[in-house]
Protein backbone atom coordinates (compact mmCIF):
# COMPACT_ATOMS: atom_id res chain seq x y z
CA UNK A 1 0.00 0.00 0.00
CA UNK A 2 1.17 3.70 -0.90
CA UNK A 3 1.96 5.67 2.34
CA UNK A 4 -0.27 8.44 3.13
CA UNK A 5 2.75 10.87 1.82
CA UNK A 6 2.96 9.53 -1.85
CA UNK A 7 1.82 12.15 -3.93
CA UNK A 8 -0.09 11.54 -7.02
CA UNK A 9 2.79 12.46 -9.49
CA UNK A 10 4.88 9.99 -7.72
CA UNK A 11 1.91 7.28 -8.20
CA UNK A 12 1.92 8.01 -11.88
CA UNK A 13 5.49 7.22 -12.10
CA UNK A 14 5.88 4.04 -10.06
CA UNK A 15 2.59 2.19 -10.63
CA UNK A 16 3.26 -0.56 -13.20
CA UNK A 17 0.99 -0.36 -16.41
CA UNK A 18 -0.16 -2.48 -19.07
CA UNK A 19 1.98 -2.29 -21.88
CA UNK A 20 0.63 0.61 -24.03
CA UNK A 21 0.70 -2.18 -27.08
CA UNK A 22 -1.49 -4.03 -25.36
CA UNK A 23 -4.23 -1.15 -24.09
CA UNK A 24 -3.68 -0.06 -27.83
CA UNK A 25 -5.18 -3.72 -28.90
CA UNK A 26 -8.14 -2.75 -26.59
CA UNK A 27 -8.96 0.53 -28.51
CA UNK A 28 -11.98 0.41 -30.73
CA UNK A 29 -11.96 4.40 -31.55
CA UNK A 30 -10.39 7.55 -30.29
CA UNK A 31 -11.24 11.14 -31.24
CA UNK A 32 -9.89 14.56 -29.95
CA UNK A 33 -11.99 17.48 -30.68
CA UNK A 34 -11.72 21.81 -29.46
CA UNK A 35 -15.54 22.53 -30.04
CA UNK A 36 -15.34 25.63 -28.85
CA UNK A 37 -11.92 26.82 -29.36
CA UNK A 38 -14.12 29.48 -31.44
CA UNK A 39 -16.71 30.21 -28.69
CA UNK A 40 -16.18 34.18 -26.70
CA UNK A 41 -18.39 35.37 -24.52
CA UNK A 42 -20.12 38.12 -24.61
CA UNK A 43 -19.75 41.69 -22.45
CA UNK A 44 -16.19 43.19 -21.99
CA UNK A 45 -14.62 41.47 -18.88
CA UNK A 46 -11.16 40.24 -19.69
CA UNK A 47 -10.90 38.41 -16.79
CA UNK A 48 -13.90 36.41 -18.50
CA UNK A 49 -12.72 36.47 -21.59
CA UNK A 50 -9.00 35.14 -20.98
CA UNK A 51 -10.73 32.65 -19.30
CA UNK A 52 -12.94 31.19 -21.63
CA UNK A 53 -9.96 31.30 -24.14
CA UNK A 54 -7.91 29.60 -22.09
CA UNK A 55 -10.25 26.75 -21.18
CA UNK A 56 -11.94 26.76 -25.29
CA UNK A 57 -8.57 25.78 -26.29
CA UNK A 58 -8.13 22.67 -24.62
CA UNK A 59 -8.42 19.67 -26.59
CA UNK A 60 -11.62 17.29 -25.08
CA UNK A 61 -10.95 13.52 -25.82
CA UNK A 62 -13.28 10.75 -26.64
CA UNK A 63 -12.49 6.83 -26.44
CA UNK A 64 -13.77 3.89 -25.86
CA UNK A 65 -11.79 0.47 -25.21
CA UNK A 66 -12.86 -3.33 -25.35
CA UNK A 67 -10.87 -5.66 -23.42
CA UNK A 68 -11.72 -9.08 -24.63
CA UNK A 69 -9.52 -11.24 -21.89
CA UNK A 70 -10.36 -10.78 -17.68
CA UNK A 71 -9.51 -7.76 -16.20
CA UNK A 72 -10.09 -6.94 -12.67
CA UNK A 73 -11.83 -3.51 -11.57
CA UNK A 74 -10.97 -2.02 -7.82
CA UNK A 75 -13.97 -0.51 -6.20
CA UNK A 76 -12.58 2.54 -4.60
CA UNK A 77 -11.72 4.14 -7.50
CA UNK A 78 -13.30 1.96 -10.61
CA UNK A 79 -9.70 1.85 -12.05
CA UNK A 80 -9.45 -2.11 -14.03
CA UNK A 81 -6.20 -3.90 -13.70
CA UNK A 82 -5.01 -7.08 -15.48
CA UNK A 83 -1.98 -9.26 -13.78
CA UNK A 84 -1.52 -6.20 -11.33
CA UNK A 85 -0.79 -3.66 -13.72
CA UNK A 86 -2.95 -1.04 -13.82
CA UNK A 87 -5.02 0.48 -17.29
CA UNK A 88 -5.19 3.77 -16.47
CA UNK A 89 -8.15 4.67 -19.65
CA UNK A 90 -10.56 2.54 -17.72
CA UNK A 91 -10.82 6.03 -15.37
CA UNK A 92 -10.92 9.17 -17.41
CA UNK A 93 -9.35 12.26 -15.95
CA UNK A 94 -7.11 10.14 -14.06
CA UNK A 95 -4.07 12.43 -14.90
CA UNK A 96 -5.98 15.16 -13.34
CA UNK A 97 -7.63 13.61 -9.96
CA UNK A 98 -5.47 10.35 -8.81
CA UNK A 99 -4.46 6.81 -8.55
CA UNK A 100 -5.15 4.07 -6.33
CA UNK A 101 -2.56 3.16 -3.77
CA UNK A 102 0.53 1.56 -5.13
CA UNK A 103 0.12 -2.29 -4.24
CA UNK A 104 -3.60 -2.44 -4.42
CA UNK A 105 -4.68 -5.77 -5.32
CA UNK A 106 -8.07 -8.18 -5.41
CA UNK A 107 -8.14 -10.42 -2.61
CA UNK A 108 -7.73 -13.94 -2.56
CA UNK A 109 -11.61 -14.40 -1.76
CA UNK A 110 -14.93 -12.28 -2.33
CA UNK A 111 -14.26 -11.66 -5.97
CA UNK A 112 -17.27 -11.29 -7.68
CA UNK A 113 -17.28 -12.38 -11.18
CA UNK A 114 -19.16 -11.28 -14.28
CA UNK A 115 -18.77 -12.80 -17.62
CA UNK A 116 -19.12 -8.49 -19.29
CA UNK A 117 -19.22 -5.10 -17.46
CA UNK A 118 -19.87 -1.67 -19.20
CA UNK A 119 -18.13 0.50 -16.96
CA UNK A 120 -20.11 3.73 -15.92
CA UNK A 121 -17.56 4.77 -13.53
CA UNK A 122 -16.35 7.84 -13.03
CA UNK A 123 -14.81 10.24 -10.59
CA UNK A 124 -17.18 12.71 -10.45
CA UNK A 125 -20.32 10.81 -10.70
CA UNK A 126 -22.04 12.55 -7.27
CA UNK A 127 -21.85 16.10 -8.86
CA UNK A 128 -24.93 16.66 -10.64
CA UNK A 129 -23.26 18.19 -13.84
CA UNK A 130 -20.72 15.53 -14.05
CA UNK A 131 -23.61 12.78 -13.76
CA UNK A 132 -25.22 14.17 -17.35
CA UNK A 133 -21.82 15.18 -18.83
CA UNK A 134 -19.75 12.35 -18.00
CA UNK A 135 -21.98 9.56 -16.68
CA UNK A 136 -24.97 9.66 -19.29
CA UNK A 137 -22.18 10.91 -21.54
CA UNK A 138 -21.23 7.65 -21.50
CA UNK A 139 -24.79 6.10 -21.91
CA UNK A 140 -24.89 8.48 -25.19
CA UNK A 141 -21.85 7.62 -26.70
CA UNK A 142 -22.27 3.69 -26.33
CA UNK A 143 -25.83 3.99 -27.94
CA UNK A 144 -24.81 3.83 -31.60
CA UNK A 145 -22.84 0.55 -31.33
CA UNK A 146 -26.25 -1.63 -30.44
CA UNK A 147 -24.28 -3.10 -27.39
CA UNK A 148 -26.06 -6.15 -25.44
CA UNK A 149 -28.39 -5.03 -23.30
CA UNK A 150 -27.76 -8.19 -20.61
CA UNK A 151 -24.74 -6.63 -20.15
CA UNK A 152 -24.43 -4.76 -16.88
CA UNK A 153 -23.80 -1.30 -16.12
CA UNK A 154 -20.96 -0.55 -13.71
CA UNK A 155 -21.61 2.14 -11.13
CA UNK A 156 -20.56 3.11 -8.05
CA UNK A 157 -21.97 2.95 -4.73
CA UNK A 158 -21.81 6.64 -3.88
CA UNK A 159 -23.42 7.51 -7.81
CA UNK A 160 -26.78 4.61 -6.88
CA UNK A 161 -27.19 6.71 -3.93
CA UNK A 162 -28.26 9.85 -5.67
CA UNK A 163 -31.73 11.19 -6.02
CA UNK A 164 -31.24 11.93 -9.52
CA UNK A 165 -29.73 8.08 -10.21
CA UNK A 166 -32.60 6.64 -8.43
CA UNK A 167 -34.87 8.86 -10.62
CA UNK A 168 -32.94 7.78 -13.53
CA UNK A 169 -33.95 3.86 -12.88
CA UNK A 170 -37.64 4.65 -11.43
CA UNK A 171 -38.49 6.05 -14.75
CA UNK A 172 -38.29 2.93 -16.69
CA UNK A 173 -35.67 4.16 -19.20
CA UNK A 174 -32.86 1.65 -18.18
CA UNK A 175 -35.46 -1.16 -17.33
CA UNK A 176 -34.33 -4.50 -19.35
CA UNK A 177 -30.54 -3.20 -18.23
CA UNK A 178 -28.98 -4.78 -15.04
CA UNK A 179 -27.48 -2.05 -13.07
CA UNK A 180 -24.32 -3.28 -11.10
CA UNK A 181 -23.56 -1.54 -7.81
CA UNK A 182 -19.55 -2.29 -7.16
CA UNK A 183 -18.83 -2.63 -3.28
CA UNK A 184 -16.01 -4.97 -3.77
CA UNK A 185 -13.53 -6.60 -6.11
CA UNK A 186 -14.81 -7.46 -9.81
CA UNK A 187 -13.42 -9.90 -12.40
CA UNK A 188 -14.96 -9.81 -15.79
CA UNK A 189 -13.99 -11.92 -18.39
CA UNK A 190 -14.60 -8.79 -21.19
CA UNK A 191 -14.93 -5.15 -19.97
CA UNK A 192 -15.80 -2.14 -22.18
CA UNK A 193 -14.12 1.13 -20.84
CA UNK A 194 -14.71 4.52 -22.47
CA UNK A 195 -14.30 8.59 -22.09
CA UNK A 196 -17.59 10.55 -23.64
CA UNK A 197 -16.67 14.25 -25.85
CA UNK A 198 -17.43 16.32 -22.74
CA UNK A 199 -20.06 19.02 -23.05
CA UNK A 200 -22.31 17.58 -25.16
CA UNK A 201 -26.08 18.01 -26.16
CA UNK A 202 -26.71 15.00 -26.67
CA UNK A 203 -25.74 13.77 -23.48
CA UNK A 204 -27.77 16.33 -21.80
CA UNK A 205 -30.42 15.55 -23.82
CA UNK A 206 -29.96 12.03 -23.56
CA UNK A 207 -30.00 12.74 -19.31
CA UNK A 208 -33.19 14.85 -19.64
CA UNK A 209 -35.13 11.78 -21.38
CA UNK A 210 -33.69 9.19 -18.77
CA UNK A 211 -35.33 11.38 -16.43
CA UNK A 212 -38.77 11.86 -17.78
CA UNK A 213 -38.28 15.80 -17.55
CA UNK A 214 -41.95 17.27 -18.82
CA UNK A 215 -41.54 19.29 -21.83
CA UNK A 216 -40.49 23.09 -21.08
CA UNK A 217 -43.43 25.39 -20.64
CA UNK A 218 -43.42 28.21 -23.48
CA UNK A 219 -45.90 30.46 -21.95
CA UNK A 220 -43.87 31.13 -18.60
CA UNK A 221 -40.70 33.22 -17.80
CA UNK A 222 -39.98 32.72 -14.34
CA UNK A 223 -37.03 34.57 -12.78
CA UNK A 224 -34.72 32.65 -10.43
CA UNK A 225 -31.77 33.43 -8.31
CA UNK A 226 -30.11 30.07 -7.44
CA UNK A 227 -28.41 30.29 -4.21
CA UNK A 228 -25.49 28.00 -2.86
CA UNK A 229 -25.00 27.50 1.11
CA UNK A 230 -21.46 28.23 2.55
CA UNK A 231 -20.85 24.48 2.75
CA UNK A 232 -20.63 24.10 -0.69
CA UNK A 233 -17.75 26.08 -0.75
CA UNK A 234 -18.10 28.64 -3.41
CA UNK A 235 -20.83 31.32 -2.09
CA UNK A 236 -21.76 35.09 -1.99
CA UNK A 237 -19.76 36.93 0.77
CA UNK A 238 -22.74 39.57 0.18
CA UNK A 239 -25.71 36.72 -0.66
CA UNK A 240 -28.26 39.00 1.26
CA UNK A 241 -28.03 42.29 -0.42
CA UNK A 242 -27.33 40.50 -3.72
CA UNK A 243 -30.81 38.46 -2.82
CA UNK A 244 -32.41 41.58 -1.85
CA UNK A 245 -31.36 43.46 -5.19
CA UNK A 246 -32.88 40.65 -7.29
CA UNK A 247 -36.12 40.51 -5.16
CA UNK A 248 -36.57 44.19 -6.48
CA UNK A 249 -36.06 42.94 -9.73
CA UNK A 250 -39.08 40.04 -9.56
CA UNK A 251 -36.32 37.39 -8.92
CA UNK A 252 -36.82 34.87 -6.63
CA UNK A 253 -34.26 32.74 -4.67
CA UNK A 254 -33.85 29.31 -4.63
CA UNK A 255 -31.71 26.52 -3.52
CA UNK A 256 -31.93 23.59 -5.57
CA UNK A 257 -30.51 21.24 -2.58
CA UNK A 258 -34.31 21.69 -1.27
CA UNK A 259 -35.98 20.24 -4.06
CA UNK A 260 -36.08 16.54 -5.17
CA UNK A 261 -35.17 15.87 -8.98
CA UNK A 262 -38.70 16.30 -10.14
CA UNK A 263 -39.19 19.90 -8.41
CA UNK A 264 -35.88 20.75 -10.10
CA UNK A 265 -37.07 20.04 -13.42
CA UNK A 266 -40.42 21.79 -13.27
CA UNK A 267 -38.82 24.54 -11.94
CA UNK A 268 -36.48 25.02 -14.90
CA UNK A 269 -38.91 23.96 -17.38
CA UNK A 270 -40.42 27.38 -16.43
CA UNK A 271 -37.65 29.19 -15.67
CA UNK A 272 -36.74 32.67 -18.61
CA UNK A 273 -33.79 34.06 -16.69
CA UNK A 274 -31.66 32.01 -14.07
CA UNK A 275 -28.85 34.28 -11.98
CA UNK A 276 -26.74 32.34 -10.61
CA UNK A 277 -23.39 30.96 -8.85
CA UNK A 278 -20.89 28.81 -11.28
CA UNK A 279 -22.33 25.45 -9.82
CA UNK A 280 -23.97 22.06 -10.80
CA UNK A 281 -26.89 23.40 -9.84
CA UNK A 282 -27.37 25.22 -13.12
CA UNK A 283 -27.40 22.22 -15.07
CA UNK A 284 -31.02 22.20 -14.60
CA UNK A 285 -31.07 24.64 -17.44
CA UNK A 286 -31.23 21.60 -19.80
CA UNK A 287 -34.99 21.77 -18.73
CA UNK A 288 -35.48 24.65 -20.85
CA UNK A 289 -34.95 23.10 -23.63
CA UNK A 290 -36.60 24.23 -26.87
CA UNK A 291 -37.68 27.87 -25.39
CA UNK A 292 -36.73 31.38 -24.72
CA UNK A 293 -33.80 31.67 -21.55
CA UNK A 294 -31.00 33.94 -20.39
CA UNK A 295 -28.75 32.69 -17.52
CA UNK A 296 -27.05 35.44 -15.69
CA UNK A 297 -23.58 33.67 -13.77
CA UNK A 298 -21.77 34.92 -11.04
CA UNK A 299 -18.40 34.34 -10.76
CA UNK A 300 -15.10 34.39 -8.23
CA UNK A 301 -12.33 36.04 -9.77
CA UNK A 302 -10.30 33.23 -9.27
CA UNK A 303 -12.22 30.45 -11.10
CA UNK A 304 -14.74 31.52 -14.49
CA UNK A 305 -14.89 28.24 -16.22
CA UNK A 306 -17.16 28.31 -19.07
CA UNK A 307 -18.83 24.99 -18.73
CA UNK A 308 -22.51 26.81 -18.54
CA UNK A 309 -21.79 29.20 -21.26
CA UNK A 310 -21.24 26.29 -23.42
CA UNK A 311 -24.43 24.89 -22.17
CA UNK A 312 -26.37 27.75 -23.41
CA UNK A 313 -24.71 27.81 -26.58
CA UNK A 314 -25.60 24.40 -27.46
CA UNK A 315 -28.85 24.74 -26.37
CA UNK A 316 -29.50 29.15 -27.86
CA UNK A 317 -30.03 30.90 -24.28
CA UNK A 318 -28.81 34.45 -23.84
CA UNK A 319 -25.94 34.46 -21.45
CA UNK A 320 -23.91 37.17 -19.31
CA UNK A 321 -21.29 36.58 -17.12
CA UNK A 322 -20.49 38.79 -13.95
CA UNK A 323 -17.12 38.05 -12.57
CA UNK A 324 -16.89 39.71 -8.61
CA UNK A 325 -13.81 39.19 -6.32
CA UNK A 326 -11.18 36.03 -5.74
CA UNK A 327 -12.76 34.11 -2.80
CA UNK A 328 -11.40 33.89 0.64
CA UNK A 329 -10.00 30.74 1.94
CA UNK A 330 -13.50 29.75 3.15
CA UNK A 331 -14.64 30.06 -0.57
CA UNK A 332 -16.83 33.65 -0.13
CA UNK A 333 -16.99 36.13 -2.95
CA UNK A 334 -18.52 39.47 -3.70
CA UNK A 335 -20.10 40.71 -6.52
CA UNK A 336 -20.53 44.76 -6.78
CA UNK A 337 -24.13 45.55 -6.78
CA UNK A 338 -23.73 48.08 -9.07
CA UNK A 339 -22.36 45.93 -11.53
CA UNK A 340 -25.15 43.31 -10.76
CA UNK A 341 -27.72 46.05 -11.24
CA UNK A 342 -26.49 46.93 -14.67
CA UNK A 343 -26.29 43.39 -15.74
CA UNK A 344 -30.12 42.69 -14.72
CA UNK A 345 -31.66 45.91 -16.53
CA UNK A 346 -29.58 44.24 -19.87
CA UNK A 347 -30.32 41.11 -19.58
CA UNK A 348 -33.95 42.22 -18.50
CA UNK A 349 -34.17 44.89 -21.03
CA UNK A 350 -34.72 42.61 -23.93
CA UNK A 351 -38.35 40.79 -24.26
CA UNK A 352 -38.22 36.48 -23.54
CA UNK A 353 -38.01 35.96 -27.01
CA UNK A 354 -34.60 37.55 -27.78
CA UNK A 355 -32.88 36.30 -25.42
Amino acid sequence: MSHPWLSNAMRRMLWPRVPRALRSRALVYTRLARPFARLLPPGNDPRVAASFAFYGAAPQLEYMLAYHAPVQIEPGYGFAMQHGRLIPESMPYHEAVGLPPLGCAPPRRGVQHEEAVISLREFGDTNYYHFFCDVIGKLAQLAPWSLDPAVPLLVSERLAAQPYFQAALRNGHLAGRRVLVQQGWIEAGRAIFCKAMPHSKASFELGAALLGAPPAAHGQHEKILLTRRPARGRFLANGREVAALCRAYGIRPVDTDDLSPGEQMALFAQAGLVVGIHGAGLTNLIFRRGAPACLLELFPADSIPPHYFWLCHSYGYGYRALAGSPRTQHGAFTVSLAALRGALKEVLGGQPGNW
